[in-house]
């Protein structure tokens, strides 16, 4: 193929396919996630492994932030990134074994 060809080649693709925006998505929203969450074409967002949601708004342990300590049944449990570990004896006295 000669270069002529190529050229009109590329030209006619050009005519036949519409254009999308996506190479101006630097002009997009690029802070639509929260939690240091990824945002992709300024609508879509990759989150970090212990969010989750839309904008990465959801914690995976639900309203408990990083590092605090809850009462779950009888076990005190923290929330250590984003996972609710819980100690392995519960803390008080008056709780029946098995519940957690």
């Amino acid at each position: 193929m000669n270069q002529s060809y190529q050229s009109r080649k590329q030209q006619d693709f050009r005519e036949f396919v519409p254009f999308t925006g996506i190479t101006e998505s630097k002009n997009l929203n690029r802070n639509c996630c929260q939690n240091g969450g990824t945002c992709i074409l300024g609508a879509f967002c990759a989150c970090p492994k212990h969010f989750s949601g839309r904008h990465c708004e959801l914690r995976k342990c639900g309203s408990i932030a990083h590092g605090d300590w809850v009462m779950k049944s009888c076990w005190l449990c923290r929330c250590l990134y984003g996972t609710l570990k819980c100690l392995s004896q519960n803390t008080q006295d008056n709780c029946g074994k098995g519940q957690r």
